[in-house]
């Protein structure tokens, strides 16, 4: 066997004294022995644990492990709100007891690693998606130094995108202001579907029609900003390319606190900051 069921004793001492809503078994805070593990093995489960500590702000050693308990109003309260399966699930529960406040100890337990011809099953791909889903449960409540890089990746594409739409409209002779406002809107709309298939919770404060007004209201104030800022900028002599970065600059931070403030308010609960 990979763990020691006889871990789960010491594991629920926290648990029993009062102390954790959720207890984890580290393999990473090394008991008196240990069986060496895999070097790449171990530098993916602590890569996954690092980044996932940085969005949930906890610092735990081992998000992955298998061993988890949990007591039964926490776990009553936070299973209504699992999607995930596989090993997807790890970061998702770690988020959703990040996101509720809840205590989290740790407890080093025994681990004894199967190979891939013992039945290892996890490879590359759960990788990937426990990487997505880090951000897709955590990045909503995450410090916003954090949410503000990840926002950096999402409005950096959305705007080469506004950039490249602009410049073909413009060399297939369409006019300043259709070009404009159509590359605008194409970028608003690519933007919110990775904010909400990443950064921000979808409907997190707001209905369907809310969400959706919100949105609208935001995209007339950062469309109005952007359409009379690059007007502004080429009337003063500016370059078109200087003049719509610019524009694209200041739209990346007014759209990020629009959509933080207005689209997406998180409603917050009793999580420890």
């Amino acid at each position: 066997m990979e763990y020691n069921p006889s871990d789960y004793l010491r594991m629920m001492e926290p648990l029993a004294a009062g102390l954790a809503d959720a207890v984890y078994g580290s393999r990473y805070l090394l008991p008196d022995t240990r069986r060496v593990l895999k070097w790449w093995h171990t530098r993916m489960n602590k890569s996954l644990t690092i980044f996932s500590n940085m969005f949930t702000n906890l610092d735990i050693t081992d998000m992955e492990t298998c061993y988890k308990l949990f007591r039964r109003e926490t776990i009553q309260e936070i299973a209504p709100q699992l999607k995930e399966n596989r090993f997807g699930f790890e970061p998702e529960v770690t988020a959703l007891l990040a996101r509720g406040g809840y205590r989290v100890y740790e407890c080093a337990i025994h681990y004894n690693p199967r190979s891939v011809e013992e039945g290892k099953k996890i490879n590359w791909k759960d990788g990937i998606r426990a990487l997505y889903c880090i951000m897709h449960y955590s990045a909503s409540t995450a410090p916003v130094p954090m949410q503000l890089i990840l926002y950096f990746f999402i409005g950096a594409f959305s705007a080469i995108c506004n950039l490249i739409s602009f410049f073909l409209m413009r060399k297939c002779g369409i006019g300043l202001n259709t070009a404009i406002i159509t590359a605008f809107i194409g970028s608003a709309l690519i933007n919110y579907l990775l904010c909400i298939a990443i950064l921000f919770r979808h409907k997190s404060r707001w209905n369907g029609i809310g969400e959706i007004g919100a949105y609208i209201i935001t995209l007339a104030i950062m469309g109005s900003l952007d359409w009379w800022l690059t007007k502004e900028l080429i009337s003063a002599g500016i370059p078109q390319g200087t003049s719509k970065t610019i524009a694209v600059i200041v739209g990346f931070f007014g759209n990020y606190i629009l959509r933080r403030v207005l689209v997406f308010p998180e409603k917050r609960t009793k999580r420890d900051l």
